[in-house]
């Protein structure tokens, strides 16, 4: 019987660890996409920041 109650432990423990594991993962999951998210904003930004000093050089509207 102890040795039954020892392994039901050791499950919650490792039951416990993945799920801390998972939670860290979505985690540092939702920074990537913030990060890589806010990385297309200033893409976007740069790119249209160019296309209208591109056009005030050749006196064409964007």
């Amino acid at each position: 019987m102890d040795q039954c109650v020892n392994v039901e432990r050791e499950l919650e423990k490792v039951l416990q660890n993945f799920s801390s594991y998972g939670q860290h993962c979505d985690k540092v999951l939702q920074e990537l996409v913030d990060y890589t998210s806010g990385l297309k904003d200033e893409i976007v930004q740069a790119v249209l920041q160019a296309n209208k000093r591109h056009g005030a050089e050749t006196g064409r509207a964007p």
